[in-house]
């Protein structure tokens, strides 16, 4: 299984190491929400099911980061902290 968590963050004014800490607090929590074990209550899907991924996505547009953060870098710095997270911004 899979969960999502949607984030609406002004990231626009920050710089890289701030957006970094900023996602790593994110995945961190997503993490310890969304992750490891849930229970699925759905008839005929009953009983404890594990969390494979977190996808972790922002919203883009006007609230997307400025153009002096590189994104790759600090997608590849979350990935590698926190396996199981994908960080997306659309």
């Amino acid at each position: 299984m899979e969960t999502i968590s949607f984030k609406s963050r002004d990231l626009r004014l920050l710089n890289e190491d701030s957006v970094t800490a900023q996602m790593r607090a994110d995945a961190r929590a997503a993490l310890r929400c969304y992750g490891e074990t849930v229970n699925i209550r759905r008839p005929g899907l009953e009983g404890p099911a594990r969390i494979r991924r977190v996808h972790l996505i922002y919203e883009g547009g006007d609230l997307k980061p400025g153009g002096r953060v590189n994104l790759e870098r600090t997608f590849a710095t979350l990935l590698e902290e926190s396996p199981g997270v994908e960080v997306q911004i659309q």
